[in-house]
Order: C-alpha cells, then structure tokens, then sequence
C-alpha cells in the first residue's frame, strides 16, 4: 500500500530503530541526501559505502548539527579525501577503509562485517548507508546480488544495525527492484522533501 511517511517523525521508528530499508532514488539527487541525513542524524557510528568520499563528507559537514561519534567511509576511491578541502575534518572522528581491487562481493561483506565487529558495542546506534547497490546491480549476475544481499541484510540484523541502500531506478527495470525488495524491511521513494512508501 503507497502512503507518505509523516512529516516530523523517524522512518527509523518504524524499524525500532534497526532493520534494513531500500530507497529508489537517483542518485546524488535531493531526496537521496536528505535520505542519507536522516538516516544518519540520530546514529552513534556511520558506515558509508560509497564512490563519493567528497560528496557524502561535505553532506554531512553542512546537513548535520553534530559528527557521530564516529565515521567510517569504505570506497575503492584511489584518492578518497581529493576534493574536500573546504571541509575541516581535524577534529572529525573518521576513519578511511579502501576496499582494494574494486567491489568484490565477498571482501566487500567481509569488510563490512569486521567493521560492525570493530565498532558495534551494547547501545551503539549504528548506520550503513549503501550507496552502490546499482552499481553492484549492473557488474554482477542478479542471482549474485542477491545471495549478496541476503547474507549482508542479515548481518545487519543481527547487529541491530540501521540499513539503507540506494538504488537508481533508471538501472534496470521494476521487475528487478521487485526481487531486490523482498530482502528489505522497507521500500521507499526518496523524494525531494518526503518518502513514499512503495510496498
């Protein structure tokens, strides 16, 4: 059933605070950033996946009233931090981890998960944004992405951790969103301004 989600409330209510949600968003669109702010704002650590250090750091720089206690960004970026100079992140609580060799699946989860291991702890509020699942989406076969999905959605779970993965859907078509979506607590539409609740 479609609906919007209220206007001053937290999607990650819904979830009790974890769970994992897709987001159909372009990206770096307005409403895949406020996607990722929102989502991030009340966690203690933030695990970014993503291609665009530069970009999600000078997000959260400018969108949110406080760093988590602590940040982590995996990419494959040869050069993540390139292109974010006008950010002061001498005092920012961040951490770098380069995922060699680009995104393979298995070292990819595996990364991942060391990561939750490293950081998680008893009340530790912690986010994933996965910004490269349509990336992901068109390297790998659909079956691949898949069991993916599965083993790292479950991961996530078991650590009480908040997923988000953003999904362009100009990648492939409905049928498989419609897959991908059933690994998901939640689907949304990031909007400009709200989410709509898609299934």
């Amino acid at each position: 059933m479609e609906g919007r989600v209220r206007s001053g409330t937290h999607v990650a209510a819904d979830l009790a605070g974890s769970g994992n949600v897709l987001l159909a968003s372009p990206p770096n669109s307005a409403g895949m950033e406020n996607a990722l702010v929102h989502f991030a704002a009340p966690c203690d650590v933030v695990l970014l996946v993503t291609s665009d250090v530069a970009g999600r750091l000078r997000l959260l720089d400018q969108r949110l009233t406080s760093w988590p206690d602590r940040t982590i960004v995996l990419t494959t970026s040869d050069q993540p931090l390139a292109g974010v100079d006008d950010v002061d992140l001498s005092r920012v609580p961040l951490e770098i981890v380069k995922l060699e060799g680009g995104f393979s699946l298995p070292r990819l989860g595996e990364t991942i998960s060391r990561i939750i291991d490293e950081h998680d702890g008893p009340d530790v509020r912690f986010s994933v944004s996965f910004e490269v699942l349509s990336e992901i989406v068109d390297a790998f076969e659909l079956e691949t992405v898949f069991r993916f999905l599965h083993l790292l959605t479950r991961r996530l779970e078991t650590a009480d951790a908040l997923g988000h993965f953003y999904f362009s859907p100009d990648v492939r078509s409905g049928p498989t969103l419609n897959l991908l979506g059933e690994l998901f607590d939640l689907q949304l539409e990031a909007e400009s301004d709200r989410f709509v609740s898609t299934a």
